[in-house]
C-alpha cells in the first residue's frame, strides 16, 4: 500500500513538475537570451549617447579655448590658465591655431600637418559650427580632429584645431564602464577602425559583416576559433552638427559572457528540479509514513485480537478518519471481549454441567461467570424449595462480598410467584416500581434496576436468577444474552437434579437389596445396616477421601448379598453347622462377588465383598464363631480390605 501511494504521489508530482520544468526551461532560456541581446543593444545605444555627449563637451571646450586665446599675440600656451590648460591637455592630445594663410601656431602637443579645408568645410565653419575630421594614417588608427572657428563672424581670424584624445573620448580611462566581458569597436564612415579592444585577427576587426552594412542599428553573430560571438551595433549620426557622417559603434561579447545568466540558469535549474523532486519524495515518504502508521497500529491491533488479547488498545491521535477508525476498532475489541467472555462463560457452564453434577458447585461457577460476563453489580440464584414453594434458598455474589458466595433464605409470595410464572423470558423491575421480597438478597446502594430470569424445569418454577444494575442502559443491553445464559443454567440444574434422582435411586436400590438379604433370615434383620454404620464411623477417622467412604458405604450394604445363594435352613439353623453346611456358608462371599461382577461400576466393591470374612492372617473365621459374630467384625474387615488395597 505504501508503494502504491508513493508511486501515485510521486507521479502526481513528477508529471506536472516535469512538464512545467520543460516549458519553464525553454521559455526562461528564450527570455534570458532575448534579454541578453536586448541588454547588449541598450548598452550600444547608451554608449552612442555618451559618445555624442563627449563630442559636445569637446565642442564647448574648443569654444572656450578660442575665447581665451582670441586676439592674443603672445605665446598661446601662456594665454591660458594652467589648470585650464591641463584640462585641455587631458581631452586633446594636441591643439593649434590655424591662420587663414595656412600657418599653424601650436598651443600644445605635436599637431603635424593637416589637409587643407574644402570649401564645404570652410562654409560649415564660417556658419559658426564645429567640424570633425577623420585623418587616416598608414599603420595606425585614424586621428579625430575637431576644428572650430575663432570668430564665426570673422573668417580671417582663423580656426582652432584640436586632436581629440581617444582615451578621453572613448572613456578608456574607466570613466565609463563597459558591461563585463564587452569589447568596443569604433569605425568611421569608411569602416576604418578608429579603436578596437578585440584581438586584431578577429574577423570583425578586419571587415564589418556585409549583412550589417547599410543599417543604422542591428545585431549579428559570428563564430571564430570554436567560439561564438554576439555583436550589437549602432550608427551615431553627426553630420548636421559636425559635418562628419558619423561613427559605427559596435559592442562584441562572447556567447559565454553574453549568455552567462542562461548558462547559470541551465546549470541551476536541473538541480532545482532534482532537489524539488527529492523534497517531494522525502515529503511523500514522510506523510505516507505518518498516514500508514495508524494502519500499522491497526494491523498490530488485529494481530493482538487474533491472539485473543482483547485488552489491547489502538492509540491514534491523527485527528482524522484514522482516529475515528481507531476508536471504532477499540469499541469492536470491547464488544468482542464481551462476546468471547460470554462464550467462555457459556463454555465454563457447559463444562461444569459435564464435569460436575453437584448443584452448589454449578451455582458457584454460574454466578462467578455472570459477574465477569455482564455489567451487573450483583448476581443471585435462588432455588425454590420443592416442598415449601414459598421459600427460596439464594446464593449471592455482590460488590461487598465478590470474593465469596454467601447464601440466605428469602420468601416468595404467591402473587410474586404468579407474576414470575407469567414472565417466562425475563422480568424487569425498575427503581420506581415495587420491589418484591425475593430481591432482598441483592439490595444495595445505587442498585435500582433488576433483571429477573425465571427458570422452569418440567413446567415448574424451580429457580430465579436476579441481576442488579446501576446503569439502566447496561440492563437493556444484557437482557437477551442473560436469558440465553439462564437457559444454560436451566440445563445444568436439570441435569443436576436428574443425577441426584439417579443417585437417590441407586442408594435406594442398594438399601432394598440389603433389606432383601436381611429379610431372608429374620434373626439377622438389620445386620447390613449396622455393619455399614459401624464401618462408616471408623472411616470418618481413617479415610479422609469421600470417594473411598462412598465405596465403603456401598460395600457395607452389599457385603452379604451372597447369602441369597445360601439355603434358608442353613441360615436359620439354631445349632452348630455341619461340615458340608459350613462349606456352603463359607461360599457366600464368592457368591456375592459373582452376583456383582456384571456391574462394572461396582468393580471396586467386589474385593470388599469377597474378603469381608478373612482375618488379617488370611484365614477364614472359625466355624464355631460364625454364628456368634456381631456387626463389628464384618465392619472392621470391610474397612481392612479398603486400607490394604
Amino acid at each position: 500500500m505504501a508503494r502504491r501511494i508513493f508511486i501515485i504521489f510521486f507521479l502526481c508530482a513528477l508529471i506536472p513538475v516535469g512538464g512545467l520544468a520543460v516549458i519553464a526551461y525553454h521559455h526562461v532560456s528564450q527570455q534570458l537570451e532575448e534579454q541578453s541581446r536586448a541588454r547588449l543593444k541598450r548598452s550600444v545605444k547608451s554608449y552612442s549617447l555618451f559618445l555624442f555627449e563627449r563630442f559636445l563637451i569637446l565642442e564647448t571646450e574648443m569654444t572656450l579655448a578660442g575665447t581665451h586665446i582670441r586676439g592674443s599675440s603672445q605665446d598661446l600656451s601662456k594665454s591660458l590658465d594652467y589648470s585650464y590648460l591641463k584640462r585641455l591637455q587631458n581631452r586633446f592630445s594636441a591643439m593649434a591655431l590655424i591662420e587663414p594663410s595656412g600657418i599653424s601656431r601650436s598651443l600644445f602637443g605635436q599637431f603635424g600637418k593637416t589637409k587643407s579645408l574644402t570649401e564645404e568645410e570652410r562654409s560649415h565653419l564660417n556658419s559658426g559650427r564645429h567640424l570633425v575630421k577623420i585623418l587616416t594614417r598608414s599603420g595606425r588608427h585614424p586621428d579625430i580632429l575637431m576644428i572650430s572657428p575663432m570668430d564665426s563672424g570673422k573668417p580671417q581670424s582663423g580656426f582652432l584645431a584640436g586632436k581629440v584624445n581617444p582615451v578621453y573620448l572613448l572613456a578608456l580611462n574607466e570613466e565609463y564602464h563597459l558591461p563585463a566581458g564587452t569589447h568596443l569597436v569604433l569605425r568611421d564612415e569608411s569602416q576604418n577602425i578608429i579603436h578596437s579592444s578585440l584581438p586584431q585577427d578577429l574577423p570583425i576587426t578586419r571587415k564589418f559583416p556585409p549583412r550589417a552594412q547599410g543599417k543604422t542599428t542591428g545585431f549579428f553573430e559570428f563564430d571564430w576559433d570554436s567560439e561564438s560571438y554576439l555583436a550589437g551595433f549602432r550608427w551615431l549620426f553627426m553630420e548636421p552638427q559636425f559635418l562628419v557622417a558619423g561613427f559605427n559603434i559596435t559592442f562584441v561579447q562572447s556567447r559565454t559572457n553574453a549568455f552567462l545568466d542562461i548558462i547559470e540558469f541551465r546549470m541551476i535549474f536541473p538541480q532545482v528540479i532534482i532537489l524539488s523532486l527529492l523534497v517531494v519524495m522525502a515529503l511523500s515518504i514522510h506523510f505516507i509514513h505518518m498516514s500508514l502508521q495508524p494502519l500499522e497500529r491497526l494491523r498490530e491491533g488485529t494481530r493482538q485480537i487474533a491472539g485473543s488479547n482483547f485488552n489491547h488498545r489502538v492509540e491514534i491521535d491523527s485527528r482524522d478518519e484514522f482516529e475515528k477508525l481507531g476508536a471504532s476498532f477499540n469499541q469492536m475489541a470491547d464488544q468482542l471481549k464481551d462476546q468471547f467472555n460470554e462464550l467462555e462463560t457459556n463454555a465454563l457452564i457447559t463444562r461444569s454441567v459435564l464435569s460436575s453434577l453437584e448443584t452448589p458447585k454449578i451455582l458457584e461457577t454460574v454466578i462467578s461467570g455472570m459477574r465477569e460476563c455482564f455489567s451487573c453489580e450483583a448476581v443471585a440464584i435462588g432455588l425454590i424449595d420443592t416442598e415449601q414453594t414459598d421459600r427460596i434458598h439464594c446464593f449471592v455474589a455482590d460488590g461487598q462480598a465478590a470474593e465469596r458466595i454467601r447464601s440466605l433464605e428469602c420468601q416468595l409470595l404467591p402473587s410474586e410467584k404468579t407474576r414470575l410464572d407469567n414472565s417466562s423470558e425475563f422480568l424487569i423491575i425498575r427503581s420506581n416500581q415495587h420491589r418484591p421480597e425475593y430481591l432482598s438478597a441483592v439490595v444495595g446502594d445505587g442498585l435500582g434496576d433488576y433483571l429477573v430470569l425465571p427458570i422452569f424445569l418440567d413446567a415448574r418454577l424451580s429457580a430465579i436468577i436476579t441481576m442488579a444494575y446501576r446503569d439502566p442502559a447496561a440492563l437493556d443491553s444484557d437482557r437477551l444474552r442473560a436469558r440465553q445464559m439462564a437457559n444454560q443454567v436451566a440445563v445444568a440444574l436439570s441435569n443436576s437434579q436428574l443425577m441426584e434422582q439417579l443417585d437417590q435411586l441407586n442408594w435406594g436400590t442398594l438399601r432394598a437389596l440389603a433389606r432383601a438379604v436381611d429379610a431372608k433370615s429374620p434373626w439377622t434383620a438389620g445386620h447390613s445396616g449396622r455393619v455399614t454404620r459401624l464401618a462408616l464411623q471408623l472411616a470418618e477417622t481413617l479415610m479422609p477421601d469421600p470417594k473411598e467412604r462412598e465405596n465403603l458405604h456401598r460395600a457395607g450394604l452389599l457385603h452379604d448379598i451372597g447369602k441369597l445363594g445360601v439355603p434358608v435352613d442353613i441360615l436359620d439353623k439354631p445349632g452348630r453347622l455341619s461340615d458340608p453346611e459350613y462349606e456352603i456358608m463359607k461360599s457366600h462371599p464368592q457368591t456375592g462377588a459373582r452376583i456383582l461382577e456384571p456391574i462394572k461400576e461396582y468393580k471396586i466393591v467386589i474385593p470388599m465383598v469377597l474378603q469381608h470374612h478373612e482375618r488379617f492372617d488370611g484365614n477364614v473365621i472359625r466355624k464355631d464363631c460364625l454364628g456368634s459374630l456381631s456387626a463389628l467384625g464384618p465392619a472392621f474387615w470391610l474397612l481392612r480390605t479398603v486400607l490394604m488395597r
